[in-house]
């Protein structure tokens, strides 16, 4: 993910662990309610990229359902955990790339997926705006984020006792986003917003908004 020094740092200690924490937060029922939300937003003619792949948990959930998926990540870490993840499907490619300033052509992707970024980042703008660079005209984009509203206290407090007890401190960019925030952000990069759906919402841990959008260029 991008992010300072000292984050990607962060980052690449946390890929050894990462899945394990991942689905003791999230849970088998509820990552399988996000599977299927995910599943109907890509087609088998689709050329996807994800940005921020981390260890490729929702890259696998969409690498059989489209004709090419680009995972892309800024950590090495992650992205070793994502190729063993990967490995056996001959259409997935890894790749290192800063999600600010990827190295692809305008219009390279018909879809462009990104899980739990935005809110980590300094500048969601400006990812949201490369993704849009990169989007063929009537391109999707597919963003997964970790709900900033509806969610309950304790939920954040043991978020944050999880960052302090993984890096011995809460992490500077973590701000999470509300449905709210998430629209206004992807409608002024310049995509029309087709679907906001809040996953898990009344889960005693933290639920997910899933927002898909076109680039209507």
């Amino acid at each position: 993910m991008p992010g300072s020094k000292e984050d990607c740092e962060d980052w690449g200690q946390a890929a050894q662990s990462y899945d394990a924490e991942y689905r003791s937060m999230v849970g088998e029922a509820f990552e399988n309610e996000i599977r299927t939300w995910l599943a109907r937003q890509v087609m088998d003619a689709d050329k996807v990229l994800e940005l921020g792949c981390g260890t490729g948990i929702f890259s696998a959930m969409i690498a059989e359902r489209v004709k090419h998926l680009t995972a892309t990540d800024s950590s090495p870490e992650m992205l070793e955990q994502a190729t063993q993840r990967l490995g056996g499907y001959p259409n997935a490619e890894i790749r290192k790339e800063d999600a600010y300033h990827t190295s692809f052509a305008d219009g390279s992707f018909s879809a462009v997926l990104t899980v739990n970024l935005l809110h980590h980042v300094d500048a969601p703008g400006t990812i949201l705006q490369e993704c849009r660079r990169v989007l063929t005209p009537g391109g999707k984009l597919v963003v997964i984020e970790c709900a900033g509203h509806g969610t309950s206290l304790w939920s954040w407090i043991k978020t944050g006792l999880g960052y302090l007890r993984r890096w011995g401190r809460v992490s500077e960019n973590h701000h999470h986003l509300s449905s709210d925030d998430l629209t206004t952000l992807v409608t002024d990069a310049g995509l029309a917003v087709q679907e906001t759906k809040l996953l898990g919402q009344h889960r005693p841990r933290m639920g997910f908004i899933c927002l898909r959008a076109m680039n209507a260029a």
